[in-house]
């Protein structure tokens, strides 16, 4: 992996694990607490070598949205990837919209964020998202999908949609499977890709 990865506002155990596995991969990783004033000369370095930006996304000492809007304008070719925390889909959707290019959920081991931010940098031209173009999901399919990107549980789709709990369960699996998402993260990245949402 080339290029420099900023880690801002990860926690320490975070930082530490992270910039382990990153580096081993080869790529020059640089810890920025969400409070230090190096955060202000980020948003006019961020788009330079090939870089990306790992911004966790529940530190309490910024507002994601914010941070995402003021990298993104101030450095439109930016690569950014949001760490958020298991379950919190409606930060997920909001950060896709504002221009993150993944988000992956934080309690990963550090060797799969790892992986997901080299995927990120590493990214070939041409290599979409997958799109409806590409095939297509049923009606209770995109109901499935749009229920989980707005953060229904598992039990409140099934009811909604009349069907069992473990048919929704499936039928998600099946869909991710199609589309090749990983987890809930990876499909909510690819429903806002797609505007499907």
């Amino acid at each position: 992996m080339d290029g420099q990865v900023w880690l801002v506002g990860c926690d320490e155990e975070t930082k530490s694990a992270l910039a382990t596995e990153l580096r081993q991969r080869g790529a020059v990783v640089l810890a920025i607490d969400a409070a230090d004033s190096s955060l202000a000369d980020l948003f006019d370095k961020a788009g330079l070598h090939g870089g990306c930006v790992v911004l966790d996304a529940a530190s309490p000492a910024l507002d994601p949205l914010t941070f995402v809007n003021r990298l993104i304008s101030k450095s439109p070719s930016a690569r950014c990837v949001a760490l958020v925390e298991g379950g919190d889909f409606a930060r997920a959707v909001s950060l896709m919209k504002a221009g993150v290019v993944d988000v992956v959920e934080k309690s990963y081991p550090a060797a799969v964020l790892a992986e997901a931010i080299q995927k990120d940098v590493s990214a070939l031209a041409g290599d979409g998202p997958w799109t409806a173009d590409d095939g297509q999901l049923s009606d209770i399919e995109m109901r499935l999908v749009h229920l989980t990107v707005a953060g229904t549980s598992n039990p409140q789709i099934a009811k909604e949609l009349g069907i069992s709990l473990r048919t929704v369960a499936v039928r998600r699996a099946k869909i991710m499977q199609r589309v090749g998402a990983k987890h809930r993260a990876d499909l909510i990245r690819i429903a806002v890709e797609s505007g499907w949402c």
